[in-house]
């Protein structure tokens, strides 16, 4: 190992550090920190390479790495490379308000807690690429953040990462946690991580984590320049991530100008890509040039429970997107469709939904589970040109209903299980075809109109919709969560 220090007191060194056994039984093991004077004072310079460390690292101990950045500013020139950490107690390598890193062709294993890790959300310029990483393991001996780990904790997306690879793991291979604002020492108000662009996020591999492959939560609404004043949105393009076997492939949660383009998501247990919701956006939402697959073809091959999860907002497009797999014959009885939309505990889990999302060059192989709808109302599938649906350009999909038109028909392709049936609609022409409307009123005030009848009036056609109770009335919804009870109507108006 060399370690390059800046300074007429140190020369270089060459040393291989590897714990003792009795390391491995109290897991108190070697550490390397980096540290100068001043921040940005260019008196450190680290170049690690080709070396081995083995039962590193030392639990319940904050700041005890295996390698450790720690408040240095911008180390340019800096690198961990070509190198191993396997048998860690604390995590692998930690940046800490450090910048401008090469992290590089290592192989990390067994790794407690998160492997590599930015702390403050302050850390920018830093370049994670062509890594392997196994058995990154849940700690109870570290921060929360160590409880859930992943493979990859991102706190500020202004950096580079790429060409990776994790394989099996607890939780998550890459997450994209944005706070506010930086924590820790780094902690200011100047500056905004959840408004930061994407600086490259590009052909990583993640299979058999526990939880999700990338997961961008909670809140991530990048824009222009990046300041905190910023408001004009830029995409945040998350592109070719290859996922199979883990709970999830892709998800973000509260997100505007969210991109994942090129994926490959093949038998991700709960579903390969979901969207929690989308902020209002001058920037498209997007899933593009992308391939969802229940399972791998094989015998008795485990398969997805929905390829694709709508989220609660509107503004999702779908384009180029191959459907592969989602084939009722082949997965039995299994809960298993191409499309379906998101249930969020607390916020939504039954009778919501109607959202709008678009869809086009849409390619169907092996696929006659196409979509699961079940209740009325739960989504607008709009197919823009004769792809989603194999007819006219501009027809609709939605869950069946006596308020369509006879134009619309029974689809049994997009139909799961027979008490939920789907319909196509064609595209509206003079006298024919229904448009929708979607309408929710939220929080009812003052509670006295509780439970009254809702009348809606358009020019055309008048509409009452009854009050009936929780589980009978597919017209609103009556929650309780943590004791807070409030109604959501959802109405749909269709007119022709």
């Amino acid at each position: 190992m060399y370690v390059y220090l800046i300074s007429a007191e140190f020369n270089t060194h060459d040393c291989q550090p590897q714990g003792e056994d009795v390391e491995f039984t109290s897991q108190f093991g070697g550490q390397i920190m980096f540290h100068q004077r001043r921040l940005n004072g260019g008196e450190v310079v680290c170049r690690i390479e080709h070396t081995e460390l083995t039962f590193v690292g030392q639990a319940f101990r904050l700041g005890r790495y295996p390698i450790h950045f720690h408040i240095n500013g911008d180390m340019s020139g800096s690198y961990v490379r070509g190198s191993s950490i396997h048998h860690s107690f604390n995590r692998a390598i930690n940046i800490h308000n450090s910048h401008n890193i090469l992290i590089e062709n290592n192989v990390v294993y067994d790794i407690v807690g998160g492997a590599f890790f930015l702390e403050d959300g302050i850390e920018t310029g830093n370049v994670f690429q062509y890594n392997f990483l196994a058995g990154v393991k849940s700690s109870t001996s570290l921060l929360n953040d160590d409880i859930t780990p992943a493979a990859f904790w991102i706190t500020n997306p202004d950096n580079i990462v790429r060409h990776n690879h994790v394989a099996g793991g607890t939780h998550f291979g890459f997450w994209y946690r944005m706070l506010e604002h930086p924590t820790g020492p780094s902690a200011t108000n100047h500056i905004c991580p959840q408004k930061v662009p994407l600086n490259e996020y590009y052909n990583n591999t993640v299979h058999s984590c526990g939880w999700y492959g990338l997961w961008v939560f909670e809140t991530y609404d990048p824009t222009e320049g990046g300041t905190c004043q910023s408001t004009v949105s830029k995409a945040a393009v998350f592109r070719n991530l290859t996922a199979w076997h883990n709970k999830r492939c892709a998800e973000s949660v509260e997100c505007s100008a969210i991109q994942f383009i090129g994926h490959v998501c093949v038998a991700n247990e709960l579903a390969n890509i979901e969207m929690f919701h989308i902020h209002r956006s001058n920037v498209e939402t997007l899933v593009e040039d992308t391939v969802i697959a229940a399972n791998f073809d094989t015998p008795r091959a485990a398969s997805t429970k929905r390829g694709l999860v709508s989220p609660l907002n509107l503004g999702l497009i779908v384009r180029n997107v191959t459907f592969i797999n989602f084939n009722k014959q082949q997965n039995g009885e299994r809960d298993c469709a191409a499309i379906g939309t998101v249930q969020i505990i607390c916020t939504c889990m039954t009778r919501c939904g109607g959202f709008y999302v678009e869809f086009s060059k849409i390619t169907w192989a092996n696929s006659d589970s196409k979509a699961y709808t079940e209740w009325e109302f739960q989504f607008n599938l709009a197919d823009l040109d004769g792809t989603l649906t194999g007819g006219a350009p501009g027809s609709h999909v939605y869950h069946a209903s006596n308020l369509l038109p006879p134009e619309c028909q029974i689809r049994q392709d997009f139909t799961l299980f027979s008490d939920h049936l789907a319909v196509s609609c064609p595209p509206r022409a003079p006298g024919k075809g229904a448009t929708s409307i979607r309408i929710a009123i939220t929080d009812i005030f003052p509670e006295s109109l509780r439970y009254k009848n809702l009348i809606v009036s358009t020019r055309l056609v008048i509409t009452i919709l009854c009050t009936c109770m929780h589980g009978i009335c597919e017209l609103y919804i009556l929650y309780s969560c943590q004791h807070i009870m409030y109604m959501l109507y959802v109405l749909h108006l269709y007119y022709w």
